[in-house]
C-alpha cells in the first residue's frame, strides 16, 4: 500500500514561508474567481440589454386578466381500459 502524507516543515521561518504562499494562493484564486463572475454578469445583463434595445424595447402589455394563461388545447380521449369479467 502506497502512503503519501505531506509533513509541514520544522523550522520555523519555513513554516510562515509556507503559510503567507498559501495566504497569497487563496488570495489569488479568489480575486480570478470574482472577476470572472463580475465579467459573466456583466455579459449577460450586456446581453439582455442588447436584446431589449434590438427587439425595439419591451414587449407589448396584453390587456386582460393577468390569472389568465393563453395556449392552443387538445382534448384527447382518457385511456380505455380493459374490463374485467
Amino acid at each position: 500500500m502506497i502512503r503519501f502524507a505531506i509533513a509541514p516543515p520544522r523550522h520555523p521561518l519555513a513554516r510562515i514561508a509556507l503559510g503567507l504562499a498559501g495566504l497569497v494562493t487563496l488570495a489569488l484564486l479568489s480575486v480570478f474567481g470574482l472577476a470572472l463572475a463580475a465579467l459573466i454578469t456583466t455579459a449577460v445583463a450586456g446581453r439582455a440589454i442588447w436584446l431589449r434595445l434590438a427587439n425595439g424595447g419591451p414587449s407589448a402589455k396584453v390587456d386582460g386578466d393577468p390569472l389568465v394563461i393563453d395556449g392552443e388545447f387538445k382534448v384527447v380521449d382518457a385511456p380505455r381500459l380493459p374490463t374485467h369479467r
